[in-house]
């Protein structure tokens, strides 16, 4: 049984700029729209810089029923998939460490795997 993804609902294409007001210590912060997964409906905004992947659904859309629970964020599965690689090359998780020596080698599982997410990610 694979998990499913959850779909990323950030808009696609950037129009215009969104600063919304997030207090004194965060200022003017540039935001992304997020639409409800279901129907499509403004939902909410995000920070356009540290925000990687959104999913939404309006107040509306919750109530027709519960999202698969054998779905999961595109982290989840990246992460999933890397501590099962460890696991079966080295019988353990690497340390913090142990990982950024195996992220300098290109040739590395763990670096493919960070290359493949990456080209993975949706484009600004």
């Amino acid at each position: 049984m694979s998990l499913e993804l959850l779909p990323d609902c950030r808009t696609r294409e950037l129009r215009g700029t969104t600063w919304v007001y997030w207090g004194p210590e965060w200022g003017m912060v540039e935001c992304v729209r997020v639409f409800c997964a279901n129907c499509g409906k403004l939902s909410i905004l995000v920070p356009k810089e540290s925000c990687t992947f959104a999913f939404a659904l309006c107040p509306k859309c919750e109530k027709l029923g519960k999202i698969a629970q054998m779905m999961a964020t595109p982290d989840e599965v990246f992460f999933r998939k890397a501590l099962e690689v460890q696991q079966e090359i080295y019988g353990r998780e690497l340390t913090a460490l142990e990982q950024a020596e195996a992220l300098k080698d290109s040739d590395h599982i763990l670096s493919k795997l960070v290359r493949d997410r990456k080209r993975s990610a949706p484009k600004e």
